[in-house]
């Protein structure tokens, strides 16, 4: 997509905290959307030396039983345990990738703003669930409730962790008047569009 990208076009990238482990090298989540046919993904981002590359799912037995392995309800848990301390941390591969992204954005002229969506017990508990000190973003976590109760008015329902209709449109707000506040769009902009 960085062709696309023109003068003065801004570029807002909003993952979410656990975002930044979803990758090739934790395995279990780009294969549980692969797999389990959520999305057709064919290619997923990996860091490759220093460069933003794609490769392709490898859709074959052996990642089939490790993803149901990984998956499994008793066991599961304590499988990725153990494979986490196999695997490397890949928080610095989500900052430098950010940073490519920033750059390429900049090249062509373009804004790039990295907001974090935060998920509603983050705001409830009040932090994000992972670490994201090591990136360069606007927080909008203080434009929802904090209090559990309000949290959950929120929520699709009491399983589902998700935003509903309300939770999407505060965090639209959120983010609009975040961008108004750091002077990266202009009010009157918006008002005569």
């Amino acid at each position: 997509m960085k062709d696309r990208i023109k003068q003065d076009d801004l570029v807002i990238f909003t993952p979410l905290s656990e975002d930044i482990t979803r990758n090739l090298t934790d395995f279990q989540f780009p294969y549980f959307i692969k797999l389990t046919n959520i999305a057709d993904l064919e290619y997923f981002p990996f860091f490759d030396g220093g460069a933003v590359t794609s490769r392709k799912f490898e859709d074959n037995f052996y990642n089939r039983v490790k993803l149901v392995a990984l998956s499994a309800r008793y066991t599961g848990n304590i499988l990725k345990y153990i494979r986490s301390k196999f695997i490397p941390d890949s928080t610095k591969e989500s900052v430098e990738m950010i940073k490519i992204a920033e750059r390429e954005t900049k090249l062509r002229g373009g804004k790039f703003v990295l907001i974090f969506l935060p998920k509603p017990f983050e705001c409830s508990n009040r932090s994000y669930a992972m670490d994201i000190s090591r990136f360069d973003y606007l927080d909008i976590r203080h434009f929802f409730p904090a209090e559990e109760s309000e949290v959950n008015k929120l929520r699709i329902n009491s399983e589902d962790g998700h935003w509903n209709i309300r939770g999407h449109e505060i965090a639209a707000k959120a983010i609009v008047e975040t961008l108004v506040e750091n002077r990266i769009i202009d009010e009157q902009y918006l008002r005569q569009n």
